[in-house]
């Protein structure tokens, strides 16, 4: 699928939109300003509420400009960002399983998780004892929105199943970009 006509589920964008009012209060319309006009009606404006898919391009303007303004890591960061959007679009079953089962068992779902929210792109998952390599290739339409963003709702996937001390660390080109994941 060309950049063009990549798109991801317009929940993500309502997620996002949510914790910036959250999290960053009164900066928060800065950055929905900040974004091109095209982008910034699909963020700001009620269309986003009958949009099931969001433009890939749109996604990462919004995305670039959270990083731009706050960085990727911290409680104001990109990638607490992700892992709001992560925890509020799960269903009460989901939350139970995540839960319930073992990082290892959470880790196994991450495929689902990516292809639940975007249309292009492909995530894999390498899981070993305490620890797991994931790899996310095609996926260059979405920039740091997408690769950035999946740090932080892997850390949350891992929190939620009863991991501690979890740590993701990203290497790689946007074209194969690998993590490597480590929890006690």
């Amino acid at each position: 699928m060309a950049g063009g006509s990549a798109t991801v589920r317009g929940v993500v964008v309502l997620g996002v939109r949510e914790w910036l009012e959250r999290t960053h209060g009164e900066s928060a319309p800065a950055v929905l300003e900040s974004l091109p006009p095209s982008a910034r009606d699909l963020v700001a404006g009620r269309a986003l509420i009958q949009t099931t898919r969001v433009s890939a391009s749109a996604f990462r303007a919004l995305g670039d400009a959270i990083i731009d303004r706050w960085g990727l890591e911290g409680p104001g960061g990109y990638r607490s960002a992700a892992a709001y959007v992560a925890e509020s679009d799960l269903s009460g079953y989901m939350k139970v399983l995540m839960k319930l089962g073992t990082p290892g068992f959470v880790l196994r779902r991450f495929p689902r998780v990516w292809r639940h929210y975007f249309d292009t792109g492909q995530l894999s998952v390498e899981t070993e004892g305490a620890g797991a390599e994931v790899e996310i290739i095609g996926a260059q339409a979405y920039g740091a929105a997408a690769l950035e963003g999946a740090a932080g709702w892997m850390t949350k996937g891992l929190e939620l199943s009863g991991a501690s001390g979890s740590s993701v660390i990203r290497s790689g080109p946007d074209s194969r970009a690998r993590y490597r994941l480590s929890w006690t």
